[in-house]
């Protein structure tokens, strides 16, 4: 894909007027916001190359071709002090991923679950799409090696590039912030902004108190239990992916409509 172009650092962004085609940033660690336009003086460099400036900036456009290849989001925690099991699933997760010809999509981190799940992907030939906030684009915290980065205003920004770019979410070992975006994915599933499979990779029993808590919800009727068709709690990563693969869209009636008291279910 980056024919002719050095690989010391691969930081690219999409440009809003023309999707079909992605842009890199050339001798810059940094992408902080990209151009609603490109400028209108462009010549061709090579074939399937354009080359043009942007305030001042030298940038190399491509045609996208991997952009019709399905991403699987996974969220995971940024700590690098976490037992040695997490990291080894999620790094299998992502040889996974790319063994079965999906790209990983993923919040940029190099470090943690994060940054198993980019090398696990790298280490099996496959593509790994970063989003990072610009506060976190910084040497030590972004990794350095994604095929394409995506740099957003701030995590909300985030959120939606990775929501659009993936056909399915697996919540790896994580805190707060993974928690945030295992609620989101599941919300936006529940309110039918998506239709994805979402599934908790359950390391060791990782998350078993969180499912003690689903139930919680589910008794105290604040949440239908057809909710639990929303997740799929997956013990390993080989079936985190069998699930993904074998998933089919689930036809959930009712789920906006108000039903008798006592008939939540």
């Amino acid at each position: 894909v980056f024919r002719g172009i050095p690989e010391n650092r691969r930081i690219r962004g999409f440009e809003s007027m023309a999707p079909e085609f992605v842009a890199r940033t050339r001798g810059s660690n940094r992408l902080s916001a990209l151009p609603t336009r490109w400028d209108k003086n462009v010549k061709n460099r090579t074939e399937g190359f354009t080359e043009g400036k942007i305030r001042g900036t030298i940038v190399v456009i491509e045609r996208n071709v991997i952009g019709q290849m399905k991403g699987i989001a996974v969220f995971g925690a940024s700590s690098s002090t976490l037992d040695a099991c997490h990291y080894d699933a999620a790094r299998g997760l992502g040889a996974l991923i790319a063994k079965n010809d999906y790209r990983l999509v993923f919040g940029g981190g190099d470090t943690g679950v994060m940054g198993a799940a980019a090398r696990g992907t790298h280490e099996a030939g496959g593509f790994v799409f970063g989003v990072i906030p610009e506060a976190l684009n910084l040497p030590g915290i972004a990794y350095p090696e994604c095929d394409e980065l995506i740099v957003t205003r701030d995590l909300r920004d985030r959120m939606a590039v990775m929501a659009e770019n993936s056909d399915a979410f697996v919540i790896a070992t994580g805190g707060l912030g993974t928690l945030y975006e295992l609620f989101e994915v599941l919300t936006l599933n529940q309110l039918r902004y998506v239709d994805k499979p979402v599934v908790l990779l359950n390391v060791n029993g990782y998350y078993d108190r969180l499912l003690d808590q689903f139930e919680v919800m589910y008794e105290s009727r604040c949440a239908r239990e057809k909710c639990r068709q929303m997740y799929f709690v997956a013990a390993s990563a080989q079936e985190a992916i069998d699930h993904i693969l074998a998933w089919q869209p689930k036809a959930l009636s009712g789920w906006m409509t108000d039903v008798p008291e006592g008939q939540v279910k």
